[in-house]
């Protein structure tokens, strides 16, 4: 074994040139050694002459001047290797990733679970299409309490699919996705489990939302138009939205148009009900001080002649002069979308009013259009507060719990629809509707966790008919369950009586459950369409989900697999260390490495306490981080240092062409400092690397990595990563200076992160 050396046994460094050294971040003999001197000198504060003489008596201590061959072939000896828990990987690699080494990771990161590109997302600032959204902006996503919260999308990937899988639930909610795409279900413990589309069967249980947070994003309107016309004078313009304006643009939704002529523009609503026409002319007096008149040729028309309100409405609402008069192709602008909630409630009511209906003696409101993305708009704005809805061709319907608080919060200007309000009752019929999927081994688990019998007439009780697996507990059901299930157990260990701790966590899911943003829809049908077609994938933080055409799914990373690995024993292809991961762009998720520990059969707790996590905001963060590292892994065992992604805030940071060369240098630095890190301390050392195009290419693949000779150099292993066939991901090395140029390997990410899978090569039209 090697002899270890401390700072005080450097030739010529004594205990204040040792704190020196010890404040500048050099706390080794061989941080000293491996250092540049300009490094030495500006960090430390010593001259040349000193900085120079130091360094060489450190590396003549250690002896890495001038070796033999042999020597560094038995230096070579200690190098370890990380197992990536895929042997067709580790075959890829030489037996899997080396330490003394940096290994690079490009290309495509997403694992494949994708959508069409027409698919509609919620955002903070309304539903969105797919590939309308941008790196950056902000999605809904469910976080560990079954809450609905607000995500970041840091990736963004469109791909072409050879084949699709078409999903339609009860509910309405329909999607066209991958085979490998995700969903979530309820497993036999009541957890939320994932279930990719291709073993997705009819009458399964598909997580939905059924609330999105309330996010008030003021939007500027249009600025008033500016005109030298006298008529301009006796109208006025909205400078922010009101309740009144909102309730104007839910009527025009609803039944609204615009005329345009050659020479004028009238704005019509037409309706024929008297309260709703009072409003509207109130409404409209209050925002534009303008009054809509009915003409004898129309009775049921309200209308305001004047080009100016008309383009200012076309500014703000250009859907209105579409085709089709009050049935045209309408959407809300996004000024409403964002709105505060007194301004949503006010348009739903609007729109509500002039086109929807009410049940006399039941609760349930209706709401119709020709026109699906604007019925997906509604139903956003219902959600924002806390209003589920299903849709049915061209109705949105809302019933049971969700109808009352549709009328006690939204209501009505029509007196019958008030009126019929008054009539409706909430009757425990009303709140079945609303069901979880409880499995039935779920409560007989939970019997034998408590030492009851299934068939004890107390449990039997509390239970009724759930445990003949003929209906599911309703919301309301489950709460009240959870509430008698705690009582129950309160009292046996007043009564000195034990149970298992497991039954704690069980009913804690359940009651996650019964209070969470999550409802359920049962698949109607699952068709596979075997033809090309283009898809959108997205990478979510922190907690690597997102909410599309309503339903829950989830997206995943690659590299916290090896966070994972290297703790296990040397036996199971680890290396008994602990790792740092180094994040630059927020992709670290806890959950997600907990996820791939349960698992593997590991204890999650124990994986994400060996991991240091370092979050760096830019490129002097990042090269600071990288800087303290030497010591934070010498004393903590480190034999995994993540970086994802490298070039990200150097990127960043760096714009233009006249910056370049200064990027380079410092990217160059850091990443030697890096190697030393890896060389020095025989650990591993893994980044990914963004993709940038090529705008020179005009043959072959445009895509490279970013970061130039730079990174191509620094980097020990070069592997390629992209989308193969189905679920499959393939791996290549791209450069390397012992393993096998352009060699492939396929392999497929999974629950426990990468897996193994089976794969069928043509080779001269015969299988192999």
């Amino acid at each position: 074994m090697a002899e270890k050396y401390e700072l005080k046994d450097i030739e010529g460094v004594g205990p204040a040139t040792v704190s020196k050294l010890e404040d500048a971040g050099f706390y080794s003999v061989e941080s000293i050694a491996v250092a540049p001197i300009k490094e030495l000198m500006d960090k430390s504060g010593i001259s040349f002459d000193t900085a120079t003489k130091i360094a060489e008596a450190a590396r003549q201590l250690i002896k890495i001047d001038f070796i033999t061959a042999k020597e560094l072939w038995n230096r070579r000896q200690s190098m370890m290797r990380i197992s990536m828990g895929c042997k067709s990987l580790n075959e890829l690699l030489g037996g899997g990733i080396e330490t003394q080494a940096m290994t690079e990771y490009w290309g495509e990161y997403s694992t494949g679970k994708c959508i069409s590109k027409d698919s509609v997302v919620a955002t903070a600032t309304g539903p969105r299409l797919a590939d309308q959204l941008m790196v950056g902006d902000p999605l809904c996503e469910i976080d560990n309490m079954y809450k609905v919260s607000l995500g970041k999308t840091v990736h963004k990937f469109a791909q072409e699919v050879g084949e699709s899988i078409a999903i339609r639930t009860s509910g309405g909610f329909s999607i066209v996705c991958s085979p490998q795409h995700r969903f979530y279900t309820l497993n036999s413990e009541a957890e939320l489990e994932e279930i990719e589309a291709k073993d997705i069967k009819e009458k399964r249980w598909l997580a939905v939302a059924r609330r999105i947070p309330h996010s008030h994003i003021e939007i500027p309107l249009p600025q008033p138009p500016e005109t030298g016309d006298r008529q301009a004078t006796k109208y006025r313009f909205p400078t922010k939205m009101t309740v009144d304006l909102a309730k104007i643009l839910g009527y025009l939704a609803s039944e609204g148009s615009m005329n345009w002529k050659q020479k004028s523009c009238t704005i019509v609503f037409t309706n024929k009900n008297e309260d709703l026409r009072k409003e509207y002319i109130r409404c409209f007096q209050q925002v534009f001080g303008g009054s809509p008149h009915s003409p004898p040729s129309h009775p049921d028309d309200l209308m305001v002649s004047s080009i100016l309100i008309g383009e200012w409405l076309l500014t703000l609402m250009p859907s209105l002069k579409s085709e089709g008069g009050k049935r045209g192709c309408k959407l809300l602008p996004p000024q409403v979308i964002t709105a505060g909630s007194d301004e949503t409630k006010a348009l739903l009511q609007a729109y509500f009013d002039g086109d929807g209906w009410a049940k006399r003696d039941s609760p349930q409101i209706e709401l119709y259009s020709s026109y699906r993305p604007l019925l997906d708009q509604l139903r956003f704005l219902l959600l924002k507060l806390g209003i589920y809805s299903r849709t049915h061709r061209r109705v949105l319907t809302i019933s049971g719990e969700y109808a009352f608080k549709f009328a006690k919060e939204v209501g009505s200007d029509r007196s019958d629809n008030v009126e019929k309000f008054g009539k409706w009752k909430l009757t425990p019929q009303n709140l079945k509707k609303d069901v979880i999927p409880i499995k039935r081994i779920t409560f007989h688990k939970l019997a034998s966790l408590l030492a009851l019998n299934s068939d004890n007439p107390v449990w039997m009780k509390w239970l009724r008919n759930y445990l003949n697996g003929r209906a599911c507990p309703s919301r309301n059901t489950l709460l009240e369950i959870t509430s008698r299930l705690r009582k129950f157990m309160a009292l046996m260990t007043e009564s000195g009586f034990q149970h298992a701790e497991k039954a704690d966590v069980i009913i804690d899911r359940l009651q996650r459950l019964a209070e969470g943003d999550l409802a359920w829809e049962r698949v109607l049908s699952v068709k596979c369409h075997e033809k090309p077609v283009e898809m959108i994938d997205f990478q979510v933080n922190p907690n690597h989900n997102y909410i599309v055409n309503g339903f829950v799914t989830h997206n995943s990373q690659l590299c916290m697999k090896l966070s994972i690995m290297v703790q296990l024993p040397f036996e199971s292809g680890g290396l008994n260390g602990r790792a740092l991961f180094v994040d630059t762009e927020g992709t670290f998720s806890p959950q997600r490495v907990y996820q791939m520990a349960q698992a593997m059969g590991l204890e999650p707790e124990k994986i994400l306490e060996n991991i240091v996590y370092a979050r760096c905001y830019n490129s002097d963060h990042q090269a600071l981080i990288v800087d303290h590292a030497f010591k934070l892994c010498q004393e903590e065992n480190v034999k995994l240092v993540v970086v994802d992604s490298i070039t990200s805030h150097w990127r960043a940071d760096y714009v233009g062409r006249e910056n370049l060369s200064e990027r380079q240098q410092k990217l160059n630095n850091h990443l030697h400092k890096l190697l030393r890190l890896a060389e020095i301390l025989n650990l591993a050392v893994v980044v990914t690397n963004q993709v940038q195009a090529n705008p020179a290419t005009f043959f072959g693949d445009p895509n490279r990595p970013a970061g130039g000779n730079v990174l191509a150099h620094a980097s020990t292993h070069r592997v390629l990563l992209r989308k193969s066939k189905g679920n499959m991901r393939m791996a290549k090395i791209t450069d390397s200076p012992c393993l096998p140029s352009d060699s492939e390997a396929f392999f497929a990410i999974t629950e426990k992160g990468v897996e193994d899978t089976q794969i069928k090569e043509k080779n001269g039209g015969k299988e192999e």
